[in-house]
Order: C-alpha cells, then structure tokens, then sequence
C-alpha cells in the first residue's frame, strides 16, 4: 500500500528502515563517537524514538552513519546499539 509522506511516498510494505546520516563539521574538537555514554543516548535514542514512535512513517529499524559508514556506539548501550 502506498500513501503519501513528508518525505514523499512511502511503500509500506518497503519503509521499514530509515538511514540517518550524520556529518560532523571538520574544525569539530569532539567525534561522534566520542561523545559520553549519556550523550550518545540522548541524541541516538531520541532520534531513534521519534521516528520508531511514529505510525504513519513505519519504521522499524534505524542505522547511523556519517558520511555513508555505519557509526559504531558504544557497546554498553544495549538495544540502543546501531542497527537494532
């Protein structure tokens, strides 16, 4: 079933994995990555939970990456780690 969206139309049946590609500027002191446990958690885990919370977007699964590569974080994060 296909529907309209705000990024414009969505395939029910395929849109269940959204892609968020984060670029850090290059005159940047701090890395993705090496931002605190706590820091990496409120920013991955509410971006994850906007769009997971959403209905009408359905999506199911969300990946990090900065410039096309898959961002690593930190172990310890649990069911907040990339890609789950």
């Amino acid at each position: 079933m296909k529907r309209q969206g705000i990024f414009g139309l969505i395939d029910e049946e395929v849109c269940q994995k959204a892609i968020i590609d984060l670029r850090v500027s290059s005159n940047s002191k701090r890395t993705l990555t090496s931002l605190s446990t706590c820091q990496q958690l409120a920013i991955f885990g509410s971006l994850r939970q906007t769009l997971t919370a959403n209905p009408v977007w359905n999506v199911k699964q969300v990946q990090f990456t900065s410039k096309g590569a898959d961002i690593l974080l930190l172990q310890h994060l649990g069911a907040y780690s990339n890609g789950l």
